[in-house]
């Protein structure tokens, strides 16, 4: 069964089951009227076992109803929460760098967290509002008909009712909503703290960053505390008036039934009519104050619905990469210019070493190669087509990348080095492994080093054996281009050389770009590049 027929499935039921259990509350107090009229008053005891067992069989008919609504509405909440969060969360990852350059990590994080919030529209409390909702429209017209002053007490009323509600949902809004921010905020700050935790240790920092944390969370707090006494005051107001209202029924009911217009049974009908009547205006605060956060979640949500994805499938697949040029290339991060009219052009077997000073954009050149960012001036070709219309799938199929700053996978060293080429055999793994000098081959304890267990980010690891990961798992890509940024950063000098040697005796397969202040590369034959910086800009010097 499709999702679609299963939700309209799920809700035909549904709506099925509320009418029933709507209507089941509606007649529930006529037997209570005719137990006091039939049995107690005329004491008509034998017919009494008969209302008490109706009474019992819709109260079960009624939990059943409403136990088999409770059931699906779960199911399709759990359902809808994980459809929205996979969607959000498969978007998200196909922004360009621009939208990460511009989110902390952790207030991201807590915005997708967020997300569970929409749970509290598919849930049992909500089918229990819109039975009431439907037993009160019913129970408007049966106590109508007994005496249509009611309706009157009912028109002043519940507009009272329904004003105070109102009032409480925009301000419960605006808290809710404010307590969403703080909570970002407090992510963003704490997972700053604990990434950083070396730092903040050695800097003695610890107070700072404590008295910042503690401040969002007074902030946070002093926000819930808000919300609660907002929803109490709104709840006690609306308690009072209910309870006004019932006086004035139970006034009416007592001068009806002194004229002989109403029996006893009427009476108690009449005021469980009367709550059936009341109970949505009451349960409005309710219903704002659980729907709220779902509002709110929404509004956050909309941030990512105007940023636009890349599609990385579109275009044309070129296969192996043999030539890159670089025509007039500029680019700007938030409107400031970085690097502006780079030119260069590779072929295969070629080597591209790039100079610079640091934020001169070194970096930024391989980013935008990767087609990481959309916005950029200039022309990027890749065999000689360009990179506009290309699928950016294909073009990092074939591209190998160490970025300066080395991130691992949680896992095993195996999942880590596989995350490179999902389709490499374990004897391709343990050579590239054997190549950075991270595996001898005469080892018997194989296996056991490929299950090495990496923790968030290689924490770990060293620097240095960090680096050496990152760059096996580039070389078991099997790439028509080969980027190293920094490659001998974290590195020991023997680390360093069998790197040196990877360049120098490198298969003439693919075209192998450096990113790298080291002299020592300076010595490699091929192209060299320095980025010059001209006024706030970089432009580059081919040598």
């Amino acid at each position: 069964m499709t999702n679609k027929k299963k939700i309209i499935l799920y809700g035909f039921i549904i709506i099925i089951s509320l009418l029933a259990s709507g209507f089941i509350n509606l007649y529930i107090p006529n037997i209570n009227k005719k137990i006091l009229d039939i049995v107690l008053i005329d004491s008509n005891f034998s017919f009494a076992i008969y209302l008490c067992l109706a009474l019992v069989m819709l109260s079960v008919l009624n939990s059943g109803f409403k136990m088999l609504g409770n059931i699906l509405i779960t199911k399709l909440g759990i359902d809808y929460v994980k459809y929205t969060k996979e969607k959000y969360i498969n978007k998200i990852l196909k922004f360009s760098m621009n939208f990460f350059d511009q989110i902390n990590s952790g207030e991201l994080s807590e915005r997708i967290k967020e997300i569970d919030n929409i749970s509290l529209i598919f849930t049992p409390a909500i089918l229990n509002i819109v039975t009431t909702i439907i037993s009160s429209i019913g129970g408007i017209i049966i106590i109508v008909n007994i005496n249509p002053v009611f309706l009157l007490i009912y028109l002043i009323f519940i507009p009272v009712i329904g004003y105070i509600s109102l009032t409480t949902a925009k301000k419960y809004f605006g808290l809710v909503y404010d307590t969403a921010q703080l909570r970002s905020e407090l992510g963003s700050k704490m997972q700053e703290s604990f990434q950083g935790i070396a730092e903040i240790k050695s800097l003695n920092l610890i107070k700072e960053k404590t008295d910042g944390i503690n401040l969002l969370n007074k902030k946070l707090y002093k926000n819930n505390l808000k919300q609660n006494v907002t929803f109490t005051k709104s709840s006690e107001a609306i308690s009072i008036i209910n309870i006004v209202v019932s006086v004035i029924v139970t006034l009416i009911c007592v001068t009806m039934y002194a004229k002989k217009q109403i029996t006893a049974g009427d009476y108690i009908a009449i005021l469980q009519y009367s709550g059936i009547v009341l109970a949505p205006a009451q349960m409005m605060s309710s219903i704002y104050t659980t729907f709220q956060p779902v509002l709110a979640t929404l509004k956050r949500l909309e941030y990512f619905n105007v940023v636009k994805e890349q599609n990385i499938d579109r275009g044309t697949k070129i296969g192996r990469i043999e030539s890159i040029s670089v025509r007039n290339l500029t680019f700007s991060y938030t409107n400031k210019e970085v690097i502006r009219n780079i030119n260069f052009d590779l072929k295969k077997k070629d080597v591209l070493i790039v100079k610079g000073e640091n934020g001169s954009g070194k970096t930024t050149i391989v980013k935008l190669l990767l087609g990481l960012y959309d916005e950029y001036q200039g022309e990027i070709y890749y065999n000689e087509k360009s990179l506009k219309n290309l699928s950016l799938r294909n073009i990092r199929d074939e591209i190998a990348i160490v970025f300066q700053e080395t991130f691992l996978f949680t896992g095993t060293l195996k999942e880590n080095m596989a995350a490179g080429n999902k389709e490499a055999s374990q004897e391709e793994i343990i050579l590239c492994l054997q190549k950075v000098g991270l595996m001898k081959s005469n080892l018997d304890n194989q296996n056991e080093i490929l299950d090495l267990p990496i923790l968030e980010g290689g924490k770990n690891l060293s620097g240095g054996q960090k680096r050496r990961i990152a760059i096996a798992r580039s070389l078991l890509r099997k790439p028509s281009v080969l980027i190293l940024d920094e490659p001998t950063t974290y590195l020991d000098e023997d680390s360093k050389n069998i790197v040196y040697d990877l360049i120098s005796n490198k298969s003439d397969e693919y075209i192998c770009i450096i990113i790298s202040h080291n002299q020592d590369f300076s010595l490699l034959e091929g192209k060299h590049m320095t980025l010059v910086k001209e006024n706030d800009y970089y432009t580059s010097l081919v040598l």
